[in-house]
């Protein structure tokens, strides 16, 4: 067994992957020969045999790339499950944080409505208000309270959203605050992390 770090696994992954695209593209795995002679229909070749030790060069190059790749893939997945960093005051694996990482989209969206559903509820709110001071202004200072009070059980507008321990303004700071980590930190917190982290691989 081999030890190296995440950080290099992942370097090794990626040269790997363009090493077998170009023996994918440049590869040959199939050819034909002509006769009992054997003769290479791809005139490049001048023996059966030099082609066919380029093809089963090219075949297992290929074969050992792709199972290497799934060896670094599958050794990395399984050490993430492992490795524990903190996350919205709390531990996560990093393979839970990818898979935050991915929501991104989703979060900034979910983040934009909010605040739109936020502020249009407010406007109704303030203007229910200001209706309610504009029709209180009408009537008699002596029965301003009674009035008020009966004004506010009909026409006064609530905000109201899902039920939870936190404000709709805390939900929304929390949520900002986890967007700017997942865009800003993240991958300076995954690269320490893959720097320091070792894993073992059979290669």
């Amino acid at each position: 067994m081999t030890q190296i770090t995440i950080h290099r696994a992942l370097n090794l992954i990626k040269t790997s992957t363009q090493d077998l695209e170009d023996k994918i593209r440049n590869g040959i795995f199939i050819s034909s020969v002509a006769g009992d002679a054997k003769v290479p229909s791809d005139k490049s070749f001048r023996t059966f045999s030099d082609l066919e030790k380029r093809i089963q060069s090219d075949t297992d190059s290929v074969d050992a790339k792709l199972k290497l790749i799934v060896l670094l893939k599958t050794a990395i997945q399984k050490k993430n499950l492992e490795t524990f960093v903190t996350f919205s005051n709390k531990q996560v694996s990093i393979t839970e944080l990818l898979a935050i990482k991915s929501t991104l989209e989703q979060r900034s969206a979910y983040l934009a409505k909010l605040n739109a559903q936020t502020n249009r509820a407010q406007l109704v709110a303030e203007t229910a208000d200001t209706s309610i001071m504009q029709q209180l202004e009408k009537v008699e200072a002596n029965s301003r309270e009674a009035v008020l009070k009966s004004l506010n059980s009909l026409q006064k507008v609530s905000i109201v959203s899902a039920n939870s321990n936190k404000s709709v303004a805390e939900r929304i700071a929390e949520l900002r605050e986890e967007i700017n980590f997942i865009t800003n930190e993240i991958d300076i917190l995954l690269s320490e992390t893959n720097i320091s982290t070792l894993i073992e691989v059979d290669m």
